[in-house]
C-alpha cells in the first residue's frame, strides 16, 4: 500500500463488462448486474442468475427485489433470488425504457422512472392507486360464491375394482371427450359427448391395465392408447367406428432400460413423441412414426431424461416441453425442438421456483405455459413469467383470463391473465377424486375436469 490506512481492495476482472450497471442489496451480501448475474460481495463469485433488466431496486431490508424489463415488473425473493410474481403495470408503452426504480418504505410503494414518465405503485395493495382513495374495482369477496357442479361417473369406482382416470383427450371440433379408465377389472376407453357428458361408446382394451395416456391424431380418426406400455405397443382406436384396430408396435430396444411407456403425445407428421418409466435410472425419449413403426431417439439417444416425465406440445407442433418433477435434482423443465429430423434438447432449466410444473398446457399463441402449481412460464426461456394460484390453470383462447381449479380447496379462481390479479372466487363442491385433466369445454365459460372415476363440469358466470 502506498499510503497508510488505505482500504483493502477486492476485485475481479470481467472481460465482457462494458458500462455494466449494478445494484447492491441493502443486506450487503450480494450485488446484481444488469445482465442478471448475482455476485457475492466477498469475492464477486456468481451465486445466482435472474432475468436481465433495465432497472432494479430493493426494499429497505433487502428481502425483496423488483426488476423492470420492457413493460414487465418482476418481483424476486432477494435472499434466494427466485421469482415470486410478474406484473405488466398499465403505466407506459412497451417501447419505453425504465431508468430507475426505488422503494418508498413510508408508504410501502415503488416509484419507477421511464424515458418520459414516472409511475408509482404498491405491490401489496395493488387495487388502490397511490394518492387516490378507494379502489377502482370492487374487492374480491373473501367467501367464495357457490356454483352448481354437474358430475358424471364414467368408470367403475376404485373401491369396486375400478381406477382413477389417468388419461384424457379432447376433440372440440367434433364435440367429443375421450377418457381412459378401467371397468370390471379391464382397461377401457370411454367416448363422451362434450355437450352433456353422456357416454356415446365404450371400447374395451385387451389388458387389465388402465391407460396412462391418450393421443389423438390431427384428422381425429385415430386414438393411440398407451396402456401402461404393455407389450411394447400402443392400442389404436378407430374413432369413427369406436373399434380397435391392429396395435402399433415399437422397437423393444427403443428406450433402453425403460420399463414401459409413461406418456405419448401427437406431434404431427404422422408421429408420436413418447416418454418412458424406469426403476430410477435416467431414460431416453423417442419419436415413433405411426405409419412405419420406426422410432428415432431424441438427440440420437445422447440425451437422458428423468423417468416418468409428462409431455406438453405447442399448438404449432414445433416445441415439446417436458417436466422433471421426479428427478432427484429438483424441479426441472426441458425444451425440445421438434422441427429437426432428429429432435434435440435446446433448453434446460432447473430451479426451485419451477416447483409445481406437473400438469400444464400452452396458452394462446404458445407464448406462455400454465402449470398446476400456479406458475406461468415462458416456454422459450423457461423463466417464470408470473403466478396465479395453486391448481389446474386453464387459460381462455383470447388471452384475457386464467381459471384456476383447486381440487383440495374445491374452489375455482378467476385471474386477469395480464396482471395475474384475482377477479373472482367460486366454490365448486361435490366432485371428488384425483384430477389429471381440466380444460375448457364447449366455450370459454365451460370448464370440464376429471375427478376420480368420473368427470365434472361447471359454467362460470
Amino acid at each position: 500500500m502506498s499510503l497508510p490506512n488505505t482500504p483493502v481492495i477486492a476485485s475481479r476482472t470481467f472481460t465482457y463488462m462494458v458500462n455494466e450497471k449494478f445494484r447492491l442489496n441493502p443486506d450487503g451480501q450480494t450485488l446484481v448486474l444488469a445482465s442478471g448475474e448475482v455476485l457475492r460481495t466477498t469475492d464477486f463469485a456468481q451465486v445466482a442468475t435472474v432475468q436481465g433488466h433495465d432497472a432494479i431496486g430493493f426494499n429497505d431490508d433487502g428481502s425483496q427485489m423488483v426488476a423492470l424489463f420492457g413493460h414487465s415488473l418482476i418481483v424476486y425473493d432477494a435472499q434466494r433470488y427466485i421469482t415470486t410474481r410478474t406484473f405488466w403495470p398499465d403505466c407506459v408503452q412497451s417501447s419505453s425504457q425504465a431508468k430507475q426504480i426505488v422503494y418508498v418504505a413510508a408508504h410501502d410503494q415503488w416509484v419507477a422512472k421511464y424515458d418520459n414518465k414516472i409511475c408509482a405503485l404498491s405491490i401489496n395493495n395493488r387495487l388502490n392507486p397511490p394518492g387516490q382513495e378507494g379502489s377502482p374495482t370492487p374487492p374480491v369477496p373473501l367467501q367464495p360464491v357457490s356454483l352448481p357442479v354437474t358430475t358424471q361417473v364414467v368408470f367403475t369406482p376404485l373401491n369396486q375394482g375400478g381406477t382413477t382416470i389417468l388419461a384424457a383427450e379432447i376433440d372440440r371440433q367434433r364435440g367429443v371427450l375421450y377418457l381412459g379408465g378401467r371397468r370390471n377389472m379391464a382397461g377401457e376407453v370411454a367416448v363422451l359427448s362434450l355437450a352433456d357428458l353422456s357416454t356415446i361408446a365404450t371400447i374395451p382394451l385387451p389388458s387389465i391395465r388402465e391407460p396412462l395416456s391418450l393421443a389423438l391424431n390431427d384428422a381425429g380418426d385415430r386414438l393411440y392408447v398407451n396402456q401402461d406400455g404393455d407389450g411394447h405397443r400402443l392400442e389404436v382406436v378407430n374413432t369413427l367406428t369406436h373399434s380397435l384396430l391392429a396395435p402399433l408396435a415399437y422397437p423393444t430396444d427403443l428406450f433402453g432400460t425403460g420399463y414401459g411407456l409413461m406418456d405419448a403425445k401427437w406431434i404431427g407428421n404422422d408421429k408420436l413423441l413418447m416418454t418412458t418409466r424406469s426403476n430410477g435410472e435416467l431414460v431416453t425419449m423417442a419419436t415413433l412414426d405411426v405409419l412405419t413403426g420406426t422410432g428415432v431417439r431424441i438427440a440420437d439417444g445422447a440425451a437422458r431424461f428423468s423417468p416418468g416425465q409428462k409431455l406438453f406440445i405447442s399448438s404449432d407442433r414445433t416445441t415439446a416441453i417436458t417436466n422433471g418433477f421426479l428427478n432427484q435434482t429438483g424441479s426441472r423443465l426441458e425444451r425440445i425442438d421438434l422441427t429437426q429430423p432428429i429432435p434435440r434438447v435446446v433448453g434446460t432449466r432447473a430451479n426451485d421456483e419451477l416447483d409445481g410444473a406437473t400438469f400444464g398446457m400452452f396458452g394462446p399463441g404458445d407464448d406462455l405455459m400454465y402449470f398446476s402449481g400456479g406458475i406461468v412460464v415462458n416456454p422459450q426461456t423457461l423463466m417464470l413469467a408470473g403466478f396465479t394460484g395453486e391448481g389446474m390453470q386453464i387459460p381462455t383462447p383470447d388471452g384475457s383470463t386464467v381459471y384456476v381449479l383447486n381440487r383440495t380447496r374445491e374452489t375455482l379462481s378467476v385471474f386477469d391473465a395480464r396482471t395475474y390479479q384475482l377477479r373472482a372466487l367460486y366454490s365448486v363442491t361435490g366432485c371428488f377424486g384425483q384430477t389429471v385433466f381440466a380444460q375448457l369445454g364447449t366455450n370459454s365459460r365451460d370448464i370440464v375436469w376429471t375427478a376420480g372415476a368420473g368427470v365434472c363440469r361447471v359454467t362460470v358466470p
